[in-house]
């Protein structure tokens, strides 16, 4: 039976990361994320944190900056409209989660990544 419940875990897990990927732009809730996967929010934290060794929150600011690394390498959009697009709608609270986790803020990586080149367009 143990071996079930590791599993059911994993399962859980998995789809709730699925989740959490579907929904970035929006603001999740744990309510949210343990409805969609039939478990207390309690249960699935501490689940979620014995198979991944981080909080969900954790997780869920990992991805969202992830995914703005990939938007800003992409395009040209304005730091403010990427913010948007990962789900956190402060500009100053996105540049500080950005710094914090990736080292550098939001513009240094644009100019580092090249997205800002002035000189090949001139």
């Amino acid at each position: 039976l143990g071996g079930g419940n590791r599993q059911r875990g994993a399962l859980e897990v998995e789809k709730t990361k699925t989740y959490i990927d579907q929904h970035l732009s929006e603001n999740i809730s744990m309510s949210d994320l343990a409805q969609n996967a039939y478990l207390s929010p309690n249960y699935l934290g501490k689940i979620f944190y014995e198979k991944l060794g981080m909080s969900i929150s954790e997780y869920i600011n990992r991805r969202r900056m992830e995914r703005a690394c990939e938007l800003i390498r992409s395009g040209d959009a304005k730091i403010y409209e990427i913010a948007e697009q990962v789900g956190v709608h402060d500009p100053n609270y996105f540049s500080a989660l950005f710094k914090k986790s990736i080292g550098i803020s939001p513009k240094e990586y644009k100019n580092l990544v090249g997205t800002v080149d002035e000189e090949q367009e001139s």
